[in-house]
């Protein structure tokens, strides 16, 4: 293509020369109407002016890159077309475009004010802007994107010199963006007293903060918001859903557990309630990772696992008890209640009973008292006579 060789003649591609003569050399020469000879160099002149490459005392500020014929305007890198950056490629994207099979590095500001500009106008730009923010500054109206030329290549932005830390498109179907660091990502906040804040979608609603004022005011930890609450959710081949692990205290006005009998099924009541109840023990304990004011009341995991295995939570390794499942300990508890009162009643009804035997034989008791009675009065009469 012309435009790569003409930007790899003039040595900006790498080191080439033209003759003689340096790139800075080539372009004064050309300036000043002092044309070589042997090479097409009016239109090599033609395609400078175009790109208005301004000068400064032999150094080049800021490169434009425009194609003359109107097509799209590239900076080709290398000796073959896979590594470039240009916008209106013949697919028809928007916004910047970045080509490179093994990705993008961006390291250090060690060209300050150097600013490469793409199109006829000053909108899409790469510089390093000393009177901004350090690093590499991408401009673009239309966004920045990247592309691997190769159709089975993951388009991939890294940072710093090895390839630990990168931002990549999901490399499986179902996966989007990915960002890789050893260390994690850092969200931070350049204004002090302000909240490091992550936002999702196109308003303000949906965001992670951190080091801010929580609701109720006061310096806190992450806060997630979201006017419609979260769904944690990546269910393997068993069904197993993600599990979320809080090492501290977790507030929230109400839990729900998805309870629904259209989510079940092989439904039977609990039997023998009472006597998996009796074989429960809580207890008071303190937590070893860390220290408390007062004791803590609970179950142990390992003894209901004896008794109600349901209720328990395993790990996935070794399948060793680790948590109790105490909302399902509700329902236990429930039909132990139940079995308990149906033995309450039982007893209730053999009282009534009693009581009715008692007044039965209090009754006859009566009867034979009186009997008695009259018995001896006859006696006491016969006597007498």
């Amino acid at each position: 293509m012309k435009r790569r060789n003409f930007i790899r003649d003039l040595g900006l591609g790498g080191a080439t020369m033209i003759g003689a003569m340096t790139p800075v050399a080539l372009v004064h020469a050309a300036k000043n109407g002092n044309v070589p000879q042997g090479r097409p160099f009016q239109e090599l002149l033609r395609q400078i002016n175009a790109l208005q490459m301004q000068m400064d005392d032999g150094i080049f500020p800021r490169l434009r890159v425009i194609d003359p014929d109107g097509g799209p305007s590239v900076l080709f890198f290398g000796p073959t077309d896979e590594c470039s950056i240009g916008i209106d490629p013949p697919g028809g994207l928007t916004g910047l475009i970045e080509r490179d099979p093994i990705g993008f590095r961006l390291l250090g500001p060690n060209n300050q004010g150097c600013r490469l500009l793409f199109g006829p106008t000053d909108l899409c730009t790469v510089e390093i802007n000393p009177d901004g923010p350090g690093g590499l500054l991408l401009r673009d109206p239309g966004g920045v994107r990247l592309l691997n030329p190769d159709p089975q290549g993951v388009p991939m932005l890294l940072f710093g010199p090895t390839d630990e830390c990168r931002i990549s498109l999901g490399d499986a179907p179902g996966i989007g963006m990915i960002i890789w660091d050893p260390d994690g990502l850092n969200v931070r906040t350049p204004r002090q007293g302000e909240a490091s804040r992550l936002s999702f979608g196109p308003t303000g609603d949906c965001d992670i903060q951190a080091g801010g004022l929580g609701p109720q005011g006061g310096t806190q930890g992450m806060f997630f918001k979201d006017p419609q609450g979260f769904l944690f959710q990546s269910p393997d081949a068993n069904g197993n859903r993600t599990t979320v692990q809080v090492e501290g205290l977790v507030l929230a006005e109400e839990f729900v557990q998805l309870s629904s009998r259209a989510l079940k099924q092989d439904i039977k009541p609990i039997d023998d309630a009472l006597t998996k109840i009796d074989r429960l023990q809580g207890v008071y304990f303190n937590w070893r990772t860390k220290q408390s004011p007062q004791a803590q009341i609970g179950l142990i995991a390992e003894d209901v696992a004896e008794v109600l295995p349901e209720a328990v939570s395993m790990t996935a390794d070794d399948g060793s008890p680790q948590g109790i499942k105490y909302g399902n300990l509700v329902a236990v508890a429930i039909e132990g209640i139940k079995a308990q009162q149906q033995q309450i009643a039982q007893l209730e009804a053999d009282k009534v009973a009693l009581q009715q035997e008692v007044e039965r034989l209090r009754n006859q008791l009566h009867d034979v008292s009186a009997k008695v009675d009259q018995l001896t009065a006859f006696a006491g009469a016969a006597s007498r006579a």
